[in-house]
């Protein structure tokens, strides 16, 4: 069924690209092609953290926040030991004067992102294992924290980067391929791997589909629980680094529906909201049909109002057809 699933995304995938392709045939350039999966990384690689966490059936819709805090923690810090300082005009940031210690300056905005993503994931993590807390309201309750901070920390403006780090890495292409595109997909290979190879991932799926028996078989399910929820925050905070990278200052207000792209392509790829189920290439493709959505519409000059809706109903189409396939396959069984 799983595979039946991702083979029906990804057929729905190409029809999409086809379609849009007739209209506009920039699309199926290198540049269409290159616009799609950059377009991809960021939420793909929540993608990644929430199918972990649906096989364990918990779920996580602070990823956004803590990729926007993770992105206005690391600017900040740069800015602080390189001594840059920022003043806002019209809601942006400008960059005055020039960083220095370059050299210093990157790998601890680096390292202070991941930090970011990591401490978030735990503190999500402590709250659904230590406190018992439902994985949604505690979530939920950490992504208004994290936007709380995040707005404190930058003063509600973007925060300029260091534009050596766009040309470093986020504009930085190997053999064609973009440097943050590799990332995503050694992250997806990575997923393949522990779901399909590790006890890691059949603990994760005994968790997801019968708790009681993975409880009873020994397994420590709040540890387990707490790594995933740690793994979900560290995803979130690369993909946090790879924002800032690419576009040189932070958007913390435009990932905030990212965690419901992020559930919904996991979902559509085949990976069961209830858990037990998870599809590692499936996410990919779901992840690509709202990004052939998104960057289709564009061409068609659809207005970005009107993009929402379009998604949103395509979306929820695609899942209804899901649930019902899985229920019939449950029935038949």
């Amino acid at each position: 069924m799983i595979r039946r699933s991702a083979f029906w995304v990804a057929l729905i995938d190409l029809v999409l690209l086809a379609v849009f392709a007739a209209m506009n045939p920039v699309l199926l350039s290198i540049q269409g092609a290159r616009t799609i999966a950059l377009d991809s990384v960021e939420v793909l690689l929540l993608a990644i953290g929430s199918t972990l966490l649906l096989g364990a059936g918990k779920f996580d819709i602070s990823i956004g926040a803590n990729l926007g805090l993770s992105s206005v923690v690391a600017t900040s810090v740069m800015q602080h030991v390189g001594g840059v300082t920022t003043i806002a005009q019209y809601g942006v940031s400008h960059q005055v004067g020039t960083y220095h210690h370059l050299a210093l300056v990157i790998p601890i905005g680096v390292a202070a992102c991941l930090v970011s993503g990591l401490l978030m994931g735990t503190a999500n993590g402590l709250l659904v294992v230590r406190l018992r807390v439902n994985s949604l309201i505690a979530t939920l309750g950490m992504l208004s924290v994290a936007e709380g901070i995040t707005f404190v920390l930058s003063g509600g403006v973007n925060l300029a980067a260091p534009t050596e780090l766009q040309s470093g890495f986020g504009l930085l292409s190997i053999a064609g391929i973009p440097a943050p595109v590799m990332v995503a997909a050694a992250a997806v290979v990575l997923l393949w791997f522990v779901v399909a190879k590790t006890s890691f991932g059949m603990r994760t799926l005994a968790m997801g589909s019968e708790p009681e028996a993975a409880v009873r078989a020994g397994i420590d399910v709040g540890r387990h629980q707490l790594v995933l929820f740690v793994i979900a925050g560290g995803l979130a905070g690369v993909a946090g680094l790879i924002d800032i990278s690419r576009f040189a200052f932070t958007n913390a207000a435009a990932h905030l529906t990212d965690p419901l792209a992020a559930i919904a392509a996991a979902v559509i790829g085949g990976t069961a909201l209830s858990g037990g189920i998870i599809s590692s290439f499936g996410t990919v493709f779901g992840v690509l049909l709202t990004t052939i959505l998104e960057v289709g519409l564009v061409l068609m000059g659809v207005s970005s109002y009107y993009q929402l809706v379009v998604i949103g109903v395509v979306l929820i189409v695609v899942v209804s057809i899901y649930e019902t396939r899985r229920r019939r396959a449950e029935a038949g069984a």
